[in-house]
């Protein structure tokens, strides 16, 4: 007579025919052993399972299969749920499913047997697949989430037709964690000890002891907080000087309410005065140091003349003392002056002087600038007047007289002409701006008619009117005609801009 290899799993009763495991196909019997918290072997091979076991195994990872939250227990996961940065009481999204050989991959890690088919996350496939190692014993699981599995739990061992008995996983437990447990026992043991094997860890292991005891007093510590009416505590996975100041006030805050509690467990309602004597000694001298240390920054602060000294000084309060602490003792300090001065503690260092650059002016090249001379004071450009002076005030007081001159052209026509001139020769010229500056320093008069009318202008305007009103009258082909007339007006453009 065959028996349901499943009947201690105490997911439902054995209901129905009997069959061999080995006549499902391979992945239907990774899913019913993986759902019993096996591995394939040459034992299971022998396995039976009835038709009620199979049917609920298989229902039941077909619904795991279809979540779309992240399946892997919270004991070996990257997240929590109390961690809602990576997920909350809403469970982390996944983004895969987990195979067979993946599930023993995450068994030879952990310990633990997760369904064939489970969701799992980035993180978690980051951090059992190809992260560090993050193997524990099931001692050690067991102590982080005070469960203690006896034989009562565990249910009927199994029997079957060989005389091996087997232990299968129990059901989900309500507190959310799912423990692998598969261990060989004889029916006269008591199982109420905890399960270790070679194949989960190396209890030889020194960090592994040394995580049991820790883990260990971490439970009783967190039994005795209970019957205190006070939360739990938990365990930081890193230094608590690298974790945010966030973290640091909230366990800080534990720190004080444990060790009143304890205090008060001792000595009832002296807590107070255990703890003033124990540290209060130690905080009044840092209080009288850094009182007289702030004192001293104050007043060197209130008599500074420049902005940029006060700001050296109150980079030194920056670094110890909160902007609150600060702005009491310094009326009318600003955000703004605060946290400029943490900047310059940052960047520059306490109290250390900001080193100003100078950045001085390029001067005029003395080559560029004589060309530039030569070119407005040539002849073309200005005409010497026979009488007149005009005094020229140099930079350093100096005054020289030069002779009162009389220039033919516009300032701005003499700045195009000696664009035009250092493009052609390829020299570097002035800046426009400076050019104007020059020509309004080296002022000169413009060329006008005695007579109140430009008569240079009207006389040279008249001479190309005749000489049109002679090519109109010679005779000429129109071609030739408009070819003169063109060569006239480019003449008269010439003597008007460039000539000059």
């Amino acid at each position: 007579m065959s028996f349901c290899s499943f009947k201690s799993s105490q997911i439902c009763e054995c209901v129905g025919e009997n069959s061999p495991l080995t006549s499902l196909s391979s992945e239907l019997q990774s899913i019913v052993l993986t759902e019993a918290g096996l591995l394939p072997s040459d034992i299971t091979q022998k396995f039976q399972v009835c038709s009620e076991h199979f049917h609920r195994f298989l229902n039941k990872n077909k619904a795991g299969c279809k979540s779309k939250i992240c399946g892997i227990p919270d004991i070996i996961s990257s997240h929590n749920k109390d961690n809602k940065i990576y997920g909350g009481w809403y469970g982390v999204k996944a983004d895969r499913n987990v195979s067979l050989e993946k599930v023993k991959e995450i068994h030879a890690r952990t310990g633990i047997i997760v369904p064939v088919g489970t969701p799992i996350c980035p993180r978690c496939r980051k951090t059992l697949y190809c992260g560090q190692s993050t193997s524990c014993s099931v001692a050690e699981i067991c102590a982080n989430t005070n469960c203690l599995m006896n034989s009562d739990n565990l249910g009927d061992t199994c029997s079957y037709q060989y005389e091996e008995q087997y232990n299968l996983r129990p059901h989900r437990l309500n507190s959310g964690y799912n423990f692998a447990v598969h261990a060989s026992t004889s029916s006269s043991q008591e199982t109420t000890s905890y399960v270790e094997t070679e194949s989960y860890c190396n209890t030889d292991s020194q960090g592994t002891e040394a995580s049991v005891i820790r883990i260990d007093r971490l439970g009783k510590f967190n039994e005795f907080l209970e019957t205190c009416d006070i939360s739990p505590v938990k365990c930081l996975t890193e230094s608590l000087e690298k974790s945010s100041e966030r973290t640091k006030r909230r366990y800080l805050s534990k720190a004080n309410t444990c060790i009143t509690a304890l205090l008060n467990t001792i000595c009832p309602d002296d807590s107070e005065f255990i703890k003033k004597s124990l540290f209060g000694e130690q905080e009044n001298d840092k209080n009288k140091t850094t009182s007289s240390l702030l004192d001293a920054i104050v007043s060197s602060y209130m008599v500074a003349n420049t902005s940029t000294l006060r700001r050296q000084l109150l980079s030194i309060a920056t670094n110890d003392y909160s902007f609150a602490e600060v702005s009491a003792s310094i009326p009318g300090l600003s955000h703004y002056k605060f946290y400029s001065a943490k900047k310059h503690a940052q960047n520059i260092g306490l109290g250390v002087p900001a080193q100003t650059s100078k950045i001085p002016r390029s001067k005029i090249n003395d080559g560029q600038l004589d060309h530039f001379l030569d070119f407005i004071t040539s002849n073309h450009l200005i005409k010497d007047l026979p009488i007149g002076e005009k005094t020229l005030q140099l930079s350093t007081g100096e005054l020289i007289q030069t002779p009162n001159v009389i220039r033919s052209i516009a300032p701005a026509t003499i700045i195009r002409q000696y664009a035009q001139l250092c493009e052609d020769e390829n020299i570097q010229r002035l800046g426009t701006s400076t050019m104007y500056k020059i020509l309004t320093d080296c002022s000169a008069s413009v060329r006008q008619s005695m007579e109140g009318l430009d008569y240079y202008i009207s006389e040279g305007s008249r001479a190309f009117t005749d000489l049109t009103e002679t090519v109109e009258q010679l005779d000429l082909t129109l071609d030739e005609k408009k070819k003169t007339l063109d060569n006239l007006v480019v003449a008269k453009h010439y003597l008007k801009t460039d000539y000059k």
